[in-house]
């Protein structure tokens, strides 16, 4: 029903740092409905921080003549305020 579906939509989600090795936001100037992150010749099982890695995503802005396709590198990716999880 509408009632539970505005309840869902209000809720605010929670997460758990310890589930995360690393973790960063990201800001463009309009949302993205969906990202990649692109292959590159850094190797592959990286574990050391910090990281270096190159993502793509597609903007939704107000007007589709303001979407864009953007691609960018992001560098020093550290583990942050999250911190190492035990056992690794």
């Amino acid at each position: 029903d509408d009632e539970a579906m505005e309840d869902h939509d209000a809720a605010e989600l929670e997460y758990d740092p310890t589930a995360y090795d690393c973790l960063h936001a990201l800001a463009f100037e309009w949302p993205c409905l969906s990202f990649d992150v692109l292959r590159d010749a850094l190797g592959e099982g990286r574990k050391a921080f910090p990281h270096a890695m190159y993502v793509v995503a597609g903007t939704q802005a107000d007007a589709a003549n303001k979407n864009c396709l953007v691609v960018a590198r992001l560098t020093n990716l550290g583990q942050g305020r999250h911190g190492m999880r035990r056992g690794k």
